[in-house]
């Protein structure tokens, strides 16, 4: 909310601004240029940064979602456990059978 009210701000006092000195400065276009090329860099880094936050918000697609790749990643790890405790299983009823009584 900060971010946009900041933008506003920014919309409505570089025009203000950017008129009132170029009413005093009238041999060049050199204060007017400095203040436009400021001004397209300011709404340029505004606009990217509220676009970055508002991908970040979304829970589910957009370009920082990670919820594909870390679904793909834990179904190895079930696999990779599942096939250990089996192992884990295999070797205890060998050893338990291959146990013959004593006598």
């Amino acid at each position: 909310m900060l971010l946009y009210l900041l933008a506003t701000l920014e919309l409505l006092a570089f025009p203000l601004l950017g008129a009132g000195f170029s009413d005093s400065y009238v041999e060049g276009e050199g204060i007017l240029a400095l203040q436009s090329l400021l001004f397209a860099s300011l709404a340029g880094a505004h606009t990217l940064v509220l676009r970055i936050i508002q991908e970040l918000w979304l829970s589910a697609g957009g370009v920082f979602n990670v919820d594909e790749v870390l679904q793909q990643m834990a179904f190895g790890l079930e696999d990779e456990l599942a096939a250990r405790m089996n192992q884990y299983q295999d070797m205890g009823s060998r050893s338990v059978g291959s146990e013959a009584p004593e006598d």
